[in-house]
Formats: C-alpha cells, structure tokens, sequence
C-alpha cells in the first residue's frame, strides 16, 4: 500500500472515528446534562430542553418571545423581516392588541425563533396573569419567578420559561 494512502486511512481513523468517540466519552462523563440535550424531565417523562423555547399560550403558563418559525426547532431562524416591512409592522401591531403594554421584547421575534428565556422585566409583567389564571396570589408567582431568576455575567439576568412553567404546574 503507497504511504499516503496509509497516512489517509490513518488520519480518517483518527479524526473520523477515535476523536469523536472521545469527544463525546469525555463530555458524556464531566458535562453529562449539557451532553444530553440539557432535557428537563417531569416525573420521568421528557417536556423540553432548557435550551429550545417551546409554545405557551395558555393564560396559566408564562409566555415566551414571540417566533416566527412557530418555535419548530428543525427550521431554526428569524424573520428577516426589516424595519420598513408591512408584515412586520402587521405582526407587530397583532401582538399589541393581544396585550397593552407589552415589554418590548414580547413583540418582536427572536433571531433564532428558538429563544428559551425572556427577562426578569418580561416575567414579573406577565405576574399577574398567571395569577389570575391559576387563582393563586401574586406574591406567590413572584416569589416562584425570584427563584428562578438566572444571574447572567455578561448581561442582563433572565428566567427560562420551560422551567419556571414546569414549577408552576407543581405548586
């Protein structure tokens, strides 16, 4: 066999089959969860990733930002849509008829369409829905929404969605 035959069948071997079999061995053992999907689970039954936003309309769960990819996580993406664009401007004005005074981030979609969090500002409006919704006290649902609370280093903290309505349906 020539040399750089044996030299390409090597290195396929080693980079196409060993080094991702570590790779993977090597997170699997020290970042099992993330590794994994980072899947939340109820009662032993997979509902989410922490990392993938999902749909909650429901008046008694928190809602996240609005998508334009319906929060389908194979068609990952944003709108495209500019500044001057009639159905942006449509869409816009759809989500403020459905709430006054919404915080601004729950009118426009996120850039992956995806986004799993929304702020502590965003959380601590949608209160008192949620409680009116579950006939449960405000106070109550902002303590369940302070526990929640993610310290960013970098930014602005926030408060995944998934999680804090997986807590609210244990209450």
């Amino acid at each position: 066999m020539k040399p750089y035959i044996r030299v390409f069948l090597i290195s396929l071997f080693v980079s196409g089959v060993i080094y991702p079999l570590v790779v993977t061995g090597v997170s699997k053992l020290f970042f099992n969860k993330k590794a994994n999907g980072s899947v939340i689970e109820v009662d032993g039954k997979k509902v989410g990733s922490e990392l993938i936003g999902q749909k909650f309309e429901q008046e008694k769960y928190f809602w996240p930002r609005p998508s334009a990819i319906d929060y389908d996580p194979m068609n990952s993406g944003g709108s495209n849509l500019g500044p001057t664009s009639r159905k942006l401007q449509t869409d816009v004005e759809a989500r403020k008829q459905k709430e006054k005074d919404f915080p601004a981030e729950m009118l426009f979609s996120s850039g992956s369409g995806l986004d799993p969090d929304i702020s502590i500002e965003n959380a601590f409006y949608q209160v008192p829905r949620v409680a009116k919704a579950r006939n449960m006290s405000v106070e109550k649902i902002k303590g369940l929404v302070d526990i929640h609370v993610k310290p960013n280093p970098f930014g602005t903290s926030y408060v995944n969605v998934l999680e804090l309505n997986v807590a609210l349906d244990k209450l």
